[in-house]
């Protein structure tokens, strides 16, 4: 029996370039993710909507739009309700994203101390020393692989847990205000203990939790998923656009304005880890694979699985193979940086060597001072800064005191300046921006970018072997831009951000050469019908499709084998793979046709802005240039070429940054980067759900006269063309004033590089920036449009006083962060300890 939601496996199949597809009412949504964006988005698509159904008036539905939504089960009754069938996948054991930072599986990395850590994603933790509580429950169409395949093809048993930690570490505190991290039509946000300004991260994960449990999300309050729901411990392996359907209706026949063509959906490969009950204390974990079918997707899925490394530095490479290199990433606190003893030990903390003297109840950081260590800071964003000061508030304060401002007049006394020593070196590009507040600090040494990584043999082996990762005769020196040297380095901790905007298990059709051929309508027939006898095989079937998978793959030798990053199930991890678990028997054409078939949704790939012009293809500093093809595995969206050039970087062909243009059953939520990340993803995705759901025409749908659909898709991205347009004419005025300030600087005979406030580096496309305000109020008005009675529950951007505000919480994070240093002062000084915390 072939699954009702997937097309009949007869259909004729569109050939590739595909046009530009309509919006469909979902039949079935996935959330991938649950952290800010994707509970938000879960509540969103399931809260009824309050407008009235009478304000639709019954003339609407004797015209041709009436009509279609009929033929495609939308009635108008439908028009603006929420989504029967919504689910949520989380990889990890609980909800919260970056805010749920698990006590566990932080304690083991600590114990093995960040020089084991670095690199490993996922973490393998020992199952004794992971103990998720969270159940999970399971209402959708799929089908299991079960472990009672062949001992020779079935998944392996882990010896550990896959996790993925939180980029967290247990000193964060937020530099949000309540106010701005409460959602719509929800309890506020409730003020944080103690009269602190900011809540803590164990607060902000309360809040999440709390969230859920309020919108009936979660079962017992404790976490677990119930209701079928969530699915937590799901594992997403890859998503695959299915080739779409033809539809025909009078209107297309007689070459009406609507289209011919309907998405087919989504086919989601994935595997359960076991969770709560079903994972027993110390015994091995076995995975099952699932395959499901979803008429829709919006992932939410965040952007710190892929942090950004400075590669291109001469000697980085071989500096972080020896492990002279971290990535904030793994950061989990001060001790592993604060000593020369113990840094590779396996012990639990306190770390061997390391002699403690109480806890300050304030940060709860371990009073350590033992031997000095020579540490470097890549960056001044609010994790680089969080550091550095971590770390130089380990060892003794020489008497610095700041007052409330933060103009950074105040500076130490003659006295307290001549006592102070460097602890912390910080590499900089530039000062720090005000959304970036932090406190000087003599501790703290700002110093240039770092030009070159050195390393050379060391002669007191011992000394470097139990100090860092390295071998033990190695020694790390760093020079600088400004022609300066730092000996000795122990560690440098990147602080540089992450590569937020890529989905690489997200697969896109992709336009082929054999476009219209009988050959490509067969794969396309082809891979719809085994998708939908996938879906609703019997477990025999789907066993002897895996046993022939595996088979098919391991005589390929194309299986690589996960046990290094996860423990070992053998999963398919590519398009390709997938493609051979699609039909039992490979089609006529050959592996590279087949293989042809889908592209990884990436990011596009592009020199950044601070690179000499002639590098650029693209000619974007206004030079004569030649439309570019869109790199290998980007988003296609006509032609196998982006609308636009390929730079900046960005997923290309979105509407309003949030739906895939040309087949809006794909929505990406959380994408650009905000000042105020809780209030904006709760907007797009009201956004997303009124464009799905009926209620907003905002979306441009097909108009007469435009068959293939190319006039559609133009107006689908007249806001990426905008925005790229925008950037660039940025781009060559902030070049022009980088050019005259490096002229300045050179004719004056600086001994550095001039420190710029504004750096090129933060002309982004997803990232507005001091355009955020406008643009959100746009995304809102679309909102508030479809949904009027949101337009008192929504953030609004249009308010008078709201930007005054998100302004000002700067102002009070430095103050708050002022009155925590004099009262560790205070603390440290009535206790006579010699460190202020």
């Amino acid at each position: 029996m072939v699954n009702p939601v997937l097309p009949e496996p007869g259909e004729a199949a569109q050939p590739q370039p595909t046009p530009p597809l309509p919006v469909s009412r979902p039949d079935s949504v996935l959330v991938l993710g649950g952290g800010v964006a994707g509970l938000v988005t879960l509540r969103n698509f399931l809260k009824p909507d309050l407008s009235s159904s009478s304000s639709h008036s019954t003339s609407e539905a004797t015209g041709e739009n009436g009509r279609d939504r009929q033929e495609h089960g939308q009635g108008l009754q439908r028009k603006g309700e929420p989504f029967e069938h919504v689910e949520l996948w989380e990889r990890r054991d609980q909800l919260g994203g970056v805010w749920y930072l698990d006590e566990q599986v932080a304690s083991h990395e600590k114990s093995v101390t960040p020089y084991a850590t670095q690199g490993q994603w996922p973490v393998p933790v020992p199952i004794s020393a992971s103990a998720p509580d969270s159940g999970q429950a399971t209402t959708s169409k799929s089908i299991s692989v079960s472990n009672t395949t062949p001992s020779s093809l079935q998944p392996q048993a882990h010896p550990h847990r896959p996790t993925w930690p939180s980029p967290a570490y247990p000193q964060l505190r937020g530099n949000v205000l309540p106010r701005f991290l409460s959602y719509s039509c929800a309890k506020p946000f409730p003020p944080p203990a103690n009269g602190e300004p900011f809540p803590t991260l164990a607060e902000t994960h309360a809040y999440l939790l709390g969230f859920a449990r309020e919108h009936g999300l979660l079962g017992d309050g404790s976490g677990d998923a119930t209701g079928g729901r969530i699915k937590t411990g799901r594992e997403v392996l890859g998503a695959w656009e299915l080739p779409p359907t033809r539809h025909e209706n009078e209107s297309a026949a007689a070459g009406g304005p609507h289209p011919k063509w309907r998405s087919a959906g989504w086919l989601v490969l994935s595997r359960q880890w076991p969770t709560g009950a079903s994972a027993q204390a110390d015994a091995p974990l076995e995975p099952t694979l699932h395959i499901d079918h979803f008429s829709h997707l919006a992932l939410c899925t965040g952007w710190y699985d892929y942090p950004i490394y400075t590669s291109r530095v001469p000697g980085f490479e071989e500096a972080k193979a020896r492990g002279f290199v971290h990535h904030a990433k793994w950061y989990r606190g001060p001790d592993a940086y604060c000593s020369r003893s113990g840094m590779n030990t396996a012990s639990p903390t306190p770390l061997g060597g390391i002699a403690t003297s109480g806890v300050n109840g304030t940060n709860g950081f371990s009073h350590v001072h033992t031997r000095e260590k020579r540490i470097v800071i890549v960056g001044n964003g609010n994790s680089a800064n969080d550091i550095a000061a971590h770390i130089a508030q380990m060892y003794p304060d020489p008497g610095h005191s700041v007052s409330g401002n933060r103009t950074g007049k105040d500076q130490p006394t003659a006295d307290a300046a001549a006592a102070a020593v460097p602890r912390v070196y910080r590499s900089i590009k530039h000062k720090a921006l005000d959304i970036f507040v932090n406190l000087p600090d003599p501790r703290i040494k700002d110093v240039a970018p770092i030009k070159a990584y050195h390393l050379r043999e060391h002669s007191d082996a011992a000394r470097r072997g139990d100090a860092t990762g390295g071998t033990g005769t190695d020694t790390l020196d760093l020079e600088l831009e400004d022609g300066t040297f730092l000996r000795n380095v122990d560690t440098v901790i990147l602080g540089t951000g992450y590569d937020g905007f890529r989905y690489p298990f997200v697969h896109l059709l992709s336009p082929s050469r054999s476009a219209g051929t009988e050959l490509h309508l067969q794969k396309c027939d082809t891979i719809r019908k085994r998708a939908a006898e996938l879906v609703d095989a019997s477990r025999d079937d789907v066993q002897r499709a895996w046993a022939h998978f595996v088979q098919q793959v391991s005589e390929r030798g194309i299986l690589a084998d996960y046990a290094a990053s996860a423990g070992g199930a053998n999963a398919p991890r590519t398009a390709r793979e997938l493609q051979h678990l699609l039909w039992a028997e490979p089609l006529d054409g050959g592996d590279a046709a087949v293989g042809a078939f889908w592209a990884p949704m990436e990011q596009t790939s592009s020199p950044t802005f601070a690179e000499p012009a002639a590098a650029r293809p693209n000619g974007a500093d206004g030079s004569a240039a030649s439309h570019t093809p869109s790199p290998t595995g980007h988003n296609p969206t006509w032609a196998g070429e982006d609308a636009v050039t390929w730079t900046p970087p960005r997923v290309g062909g979105l509407y309003r940054h949030c739906l895939l243009a040309r087949n809006p059953s794909l929505a990406c939520i959380g994408l650009s980067v905000s000042f105020t990340p809780f209030t904006s993803t709760d907007t797009y995705s009201w956004l997303v759900r009124s464009i799905w759901d009926g209620s907003s025409d905002a979306f441009p749908d097909f108009e007469a006269g435009d068959g293939d659909g190319k006039a559609l898709l133009r107006a689908r991205l007249q806001d990426e063309t905008h925005r790229i347009s925008l950037l660039r004419e940025r781009e060559r005025d902030v070049v022009a004033l980088e050019r005259d300030s490096f002229a300045r600087w050179k004719a004056d005979g600086c001994p550095q590089r001039p420190l710029e406030h504004v750096p090129s580096g933060l002309l982004a496309y997803h990232v507005f920036g001091t355009d955020e305000a406008a643009w959100m109020r746009q995304i809102r008005n679309d909102v508030v449009i479809a949904k009027p009675w949101l337009d008192l529950e929504l953030d609004d951007w249009t308010a008078e006083n709201r930007e005054k505000v998100r302004l000002g919480m700067y102002r009070i994070k430095w103050e708050s962060l002022v009155k925590a240093r004099e009262r560790r002062l205070a603390e440290s000084k009535a206790s006579g300890s010699t460190i202020a915390q």
